[in-house]
């Protein structure tokens, strides 16, 4: 008869892998385009999308736990140069599904110092918004390289993100 136990060890420290991260974000991008693509009869007929609030405060179950969130130091050249060699990998990708002032906006990003970074939530929401359409409908590009082309403008707006909150 053996006896079995949990045992609190606490925190669980991870080494972050930016290699295993940019893999999840891509499946997870991937099941979502999927399923937007699936369910597109009720995108168009759906009238309830217009009046859907963008953030809603979600209910929180079980323990808050007070352990804090990993340092972000450091991290922000890396994601800033990210943002540019991805843009520089992807941009004839962005340039021919992207208006003209989508992709200006952009080049301007990737061409930027690091102290100016700046990448507006509308236009990450545009910008995903084109990527989907051409997912969904275009034919000039592999769903992959589209998938893939996320990642890069993903690395921005998360480092934008950061940055503002530092500034703040």
């Amino acid at each position: 008869n053996a006896r079995i136990c949990e045992a609190n060890l606490g925190v669980k420290i991870r080494q972050r892998s930016t290699a295993k991260a940019e893999l999840v974000l891509r499946q997870v991008v991937k099941v979502l385009f999927d399923q937007i693509v699936h369910d597109r009869g009720w995108w168009e007929q759906s009238q309830e999308g217009a009046k859907m609030p963008l953030r809603r405060f979600l209910p929180q179950v079980g323990l808050s736990r007070d352990h804090q969130p990993d340092s972000v130091s450091g991290i922000f050249d890396y994601r800033i140069d990210k943002y540019k060699d991805g843009f520089n990998k992807f941009h004839g990708l962005y340039k021919k599904i992207f208006s003209p002032e989508i992709y200006r906006k952009l080049e301007e990003m990737a061409e930027g110092e690091a102290e100016t970074f700046d990448f507006p939530n509308d236009l990450w929401a545009k910008a995903v918004y084109h990527l989907i359409l051409d997912y969904a409908f275009g034919k000039e590009f592999v769903g992959d390289d589209i998938l893939n082309s996320v990642i890069p403008l993903y690395h921005g707006f998360e480092i934008s993100n950061v940055l503002s909150l530092e500034r703040f």
